[in-house]
């Protein structure tokens, strides 16, 4: 978990196997016995060195963690897995949710790996917004059974926040999903092309990525928000067209996506 100071907790983007908790301190500066293990690897020069690799957090990996919980909640009926649902939910909304009116809206992408200092980056993602909507719309329609009905409306607006983002990344003439957006006066990297629409302090950036085009169709295609207001086919469409490839190996030719 990833503890904030008002009680709410995400999610690192990665941990060692095994069990979590550090059973000794590893020394100055690398984790003490309690400690939670996060994803890395060790270099055995001297002295021994541990490098993070995972220590961040993204509103996309969080998202799934409140799936799993709300799944979890819904198998035990064990007011636990509930709880840390909740818990993640309000970690999104506080810490990467664009509060800026003149902006394009949703959450921003989270926070850096690799040890880096934890500030927010202020980048967003097509994808990973539509995973917040998922979370917190299951979220919201679990608590819609339990009949909390002030928890189900703060979730579903929380939600919509996220999903009409989405909406806003689709690009009509070509019927694809933009990546995301990136602050103004971004540069162009790899798997970053800040060429798009602005709006406010922000550019979208209109690289191409399989999963912004079928994780955010399987999230929303089906929501009665979104279903009608574009044809769900053209970003589904887009896929087999754009990503489409053949690989042959050993006299076999194997079809599937870039």
């Amino acid at each position: 978990l990833l503890p904030a100071t008002n009680g709410w907790a995400g999610l690192h983007n990665g941990y060692m196997a095994g069990d979590l908790p550090l059973f000794n301190a590893q020394g100055p500066g690398m984790g003490q016995q309690g400690d939670v293990r996060l994803g890395g690897f060790s270099v055995t020069n001297v002295p021994p060195t541990f490098y993070l690799v995972l220590d961040g957090s993204t509103g996309g990996n969080v998202s799934f963690g409140i799936l799993a919980m709300c799944s979890g909640y819904k198998k035990f009926n064990d007011p636990r897995y509930l709880d840390a649902a909740r818990s993640m939910a309000q970690w999104i909304i506080y810490y990467l949710k664009d509060t800026a009116t003149t902006n394009f809206g949703g959450y921003y992408l989270g926070y850096p790996d690799e040890g880096a200092p934890k500030v927010l980056v202020p980048s967003k993602s097509t994808e990973n917004n539509a995973d917040i909507w998922a979370a917190l719309s299951n979220l919201a329609e679990l608590e819609r059974q339990l009949g909390n009905n002030a928890n189900m409306a703060k979730w579903t607006t929380n939600a919509n926040e996220a999903g009409d983002f989405v909406m806003r990344m689709f690009d009509p003439v070509l019927g694809r999903f933009y990546a995301g957006t990136g602050p103004l006066g971004t540069t162009q990297s790899d798997g970053v092309m800040p060429n798009g629409p602005k709006m406010g302090s922000e550019v979208v950036n209109t690289y191409d990525f399989l999963d912004t085009q079928s994780f955010t169709t399987l999230a929303l295609a089906e929501s009665s928000r979104y279903h009608n207001q574009i044809d769900w086919r053209r970003p589904v469409q887009f896929i087999t067209n754009q990503f489409g490839q053949t690989i042959s190996a050993g006299g076999h030719a194997y079809n599937g996506f870039n």
